[in-house]
């Protein structure tokens, strides 16, 4: 089984290092069915008592506003480093962008456990050298970043340039991305004629080939498998096309803004609606935290406009009777953008 190391005896260390005794723990979907098994390490190894957050957790973005704990303790991601105020951390003790966490108003420590994987790299590298062009740009999210130093000597032994983008504004490390945020890939978009992605799933590669307009071949250690994602980007776009068709006759939008840290972005709400209104369209600004179909219903508009997580209007859009539509979306529904200047929503 491959295996996240969620660094447990790190955390316990940690957790009695400043003296919690009330402690939240959150997890991703993905590890969540880890938890019941972290709280019983932990309580062999600590005082404190333990709470698991069972609220949807999306990224770093989307820490607990005020979980009844004096401490923290979030798996699976890195720091988020915000555009709309740096987020520090000094031995643990996180400052938020919201600047207020718990239920006193006070900002408490914060321990991110990045949940890495050591896995085997070589063969999937190796099979995907044929498929790469000139110049390659290495990108990965925080799972497999210990693996780009490996995959970039195997890829500059067969003879390619190889190079990885600085950290963005919102990643941590060089080569990260996030599904919010391409900058390492954008980085280098001029000096290299592709991509590897190192890791699992489609929308991380495909949002960098809508970014940056390159080919992207994903190497899967957890597959063992080499995809390209022509086919994938295609189907996508077209899906991306009728919404924007759906939107064309739309009066009224709703204009969904973000509660969550890091993921709120009003002046862009609020130039939407200044759009809308110049062309005589009314826009209603709707503050959201965790979105669902059922939370929609009830508003009477034609369509919507997101700016939340920009997977939000890509991943789930079949379960929105509405057409939910990104501003770069908008902007080719109100003829501000051609469809073939189509790009991806990021919050850099």
């Amino acid at each position: 089984m491959k295996e996240f190391d969620l660094e447990l005896e790190r955390v316990a260390k940690w957790i009695t290092s400043i003296g919690a005794k009330e402690v939240l723990l959150q997890f991703p979907e993905g590890l969540k069915t880890r938890a019941i098994e972290v709280v019983s390490t932990l309580l062999e190894h600590t005082e404190a008592r333990y709470c698991i957050s069972a609220d949807p957790c999306y990224g770093a973005c989307d820490l607990p506003v005020q979980p009844q704990a004096d401490a923290l303790v979030h798996f699976g991601h890195s720091q988020l480093y915000s555009t709309e105020k740096q987020l520090h951390s000094t031995e643990g003790r996180l400052y938020s962008s919201s600047g207020k966490l718990n239920s006193t108003g006070e900002e408490i420590p914060t321990l991110f456990i990045e949940a890495r994987m050591d896995l085997n790299i070589r063969e999937v590298v190796e099979d995907a050298l044929s498929k790469l062009i000139s110049s390659v740009g290495l990108i990965t999210t925080i799972q497999h970043i210990d693996a780009l130093s490996h995959a970039k000597m195997l890829l500059e032994d067969a003879g390619f340039q190889v190079e990885l983008g600085e950290a963005g504004k919102r990643s941590k490390y060089p080569g990260q991305i996030l599904g919010c945020s391409f900058s390492p890939a954008m980085d280098i978009q001029e000096s290299v004629g592709s991509y590897l992605f190192i890791g699992s799933g489609n929308f991380h590669p495909l949002g960098v080939m809508l970014a940056t307009g390159k080919p992207v071949v994903v190497a899967d250690p957890l597959l063992g498998e080499v995809r390209t994602l022509e086919e994938e980007l295609e189907l996508m776009l077209r899906k991306r096309h009728g919404a924007i068709a759906r939107a064309q006759d739309a009066s009224t939008f709703g204009i969904l803004v973000g509660t969550k840290s890091g993921q709120g972005r009003m002046d862009l709400a609020r130039r939407i609606l200044e759009q809308l209104e110049e062309r005589g369209l009314e826009g209603f600004l709707l503050s959201v935290r965790e979105l669902t179909p059922s939370l929609l219903l009830p508003f009477r508009v034609d369509a919507f406009v997101s700016t939340l997580c920009p997977r939000i209007a890509l991943d789930d859009a079949s379960s929105y009777s509405l057409p939910i539509l990104t501003p770069q979306e908008l902007e080719i529904v109100l003829g501000l953008r051609h469809w073939d200047d189509y790009t991806f929503d990021i919050m850099d």
